[in-house]
């Protein structure tokens, strides 16, 4: 909390975010009394225990949130559509009352289909403005 106060009164304007990986479920509220600015990455199941719409009601209405695309599934994914499906319903969660950006959880397999994960911007350029 100390860093964050320092970080913002000697940078006005500078956005501070925590980057978490795994199971973070059970301290959302704890970061946020941090007085950070966003969460990043929110790892949904199985990777993590975040589910992105009880973390838009929980924390996501006075923090950024970003992430919840299952990087996991998405390596699965057989088509593009199956992709996007994704992403569609983590913008439906995450998007309501701003603040949310779309984002696959940690980090993205290097054996990732690149036109699966650039196919990603067209859609939200479609449904993921505010």
């Amino acid at each position: 909390k100390l860093l964050v106060e320092q970080v913002h009164s000697q940078v006005p304007g500078v956005l501070v975010y925590t980057h978490t990986c795994g199971h973070i479920n059970d301290r959302l509220e704890l970061m946020m009394e941090t007085g950070i600015d966003g969460l990043d990455t929110l790892d949904p199941p199985p990777i993590g225990d975040v589910e992105l719409t009880d973390a838009k009601k929980r924390v996501g209405y006075q923090l950024f949130i970003k992430g919840n695309m299952d990087a996991i599934e998405l390596l699965k994914a057989r088509s593009i559509k199956e992709v996007q499906e994704q992403a569609k319903a983590c913008l439906r969660a995450g998007m309501p009352g701003g603040g949310y950006i779309l984002s696959t959880a940690c980090s993205v397999s290097p054996l990732m289909a690149p036109e699966k994960l650039e196919s990603l911007f067209p859609l939200v350029e479609k449904y993921g403005r505010y």
